[in-house]
């Protein structure tokens, strides 16, 4: 972010410097968000999943494609146009991030996958998943996000339930549904 700073201060552009003033107040606040959510140790509504991935990772990506415009000297309708690009593909990028770690592999995307699930991170396909289960379910999972740990087997089961409730898909259908 420092050298983001340096190199549009370098460009000699307000209206960059400006974008870039806004999106890392945004961040951080979406951050600050999510770290509020996190210590309530309880399962997000769709809604806040979204505010904390539109704050921490969809800001970023519509700033990066606005300020690229900006500086290349687009019209304040391109760089509007590029703007929303940066928003969208940046919600479809969280979401497909969140759900590669819980249906993908290592050896697919080079990191462990049930991290997020590990450290108590709801994201979206765990909400999903407890909007569609039963309430033995739905108890079950919250008081997997209740504790203090979760394991490998917890993780194992909440893999095994998103399967059974189809939760892969209802992301896809998710993400082809995003305008």
């Amino acid at each position: 972010l420092s050298k983001a700073f340096a190199l549009t201060i370098e460009s000699n552009s307000m209206s960059s410097l400006n974008v870039l003033s806004r999106v890392t107040s945004k961040i951080v606040e979406g951050e600050i968000f999510q770290l509020v959510k996190l210590n309530e140790h309880k399962i997000l509504k769709t809604d806040e999943y979204k505010k904390i991935i539109i704050s921490k990772t969809a800001e970023l990506f519509s700033a990066s494609c606005e300020i690229g415009a900006i500086i290349a000297g687009e019209s304040d309708s391109s760089c509007e146009t590029l703007k929303n690009f940066g928003l969208y593909l940046g919600i479809i990028f969280q979401i497909c991030d969140d759900s590669l770690d819980y249906f993908s592999n290592k050896n697919e995307i080079g990191k462990n996958i049930g991290k997020d699930f590990l450290n108590g991170i709801v994201t979206l396909p765990l909400i999903f998943l407890y909007n569609k289960a039963a309430l033995k379910e739905k108890t079950l999972i919250s008081d997997m996000i209740k504790a203090e740990t979760r394991s490998n087997s917890d993780f194992e089961l909440v893999y095994s339930l998103l399967n059974k409730h189809k939760i892969q898909q209802e992301i896809t259908n998710y993400l082809l549904s995003i305008k």
